[in-house]
């Protein structure tokens, strides 16, 4: 298998995975909101609103491994996901003291103040899932 299809194939199963994930995640916490990267059609990252706390779950391709709540987990370097419903659930952080994935200093007010800083997210499409 070359690179691209390599690529495409690992993207896939990461989609999947991550809106089975979302799926469960609304049978337990139907309030739960989701949003993904408006501008992606294959989805390898989420992140995950509930009142005024969030989390995230994404995967990264150098070196390939998940990353979330729970950073032993995804960098055990597992390809499949790491991450329970439970482990997004008990592990959310409220939104001001939410940094991101990157460690930058952006200390978010709220929900709003959030959504508006990273306006490239837009909730998940629940026809989907």
């Amino acid at each position: 298998m070359k690179y691209f299809e390599a690529r495409r194939a690992r993207a896939q199963r990461n989609h999947e995975s991550l809106y089975n994930l979302a799926k469960d995640i609304i049978a337990i916490e139907p309030e739960m909101e989701v949003y993904v990267n408006r501008n992606d059609t294959v989805h390898e990252a989420m992140v995950f609103i509930h009142g005024e706390t969030v989390n995230r779950v994404l995967f990264l391709e150098v070196p390939f491994r998940w990353d979330g709540p729970i950073p032993e987990n995804g960098y055990l370097y597992n390809h499949q996901m790491p991450y329970t419903p439970r482990d997004i659930i008990e592990n959310m952080e409220p939104i001001d003291y939410h940094k991101g994935h990157i460690n930058e200093p952006i200390r978010y007010t709220d929900k709003e103040s959030f959504l508006k800083w990273q306006s490239y997210l837009v909730p998940i499409n629940l026809d989907n899932i």
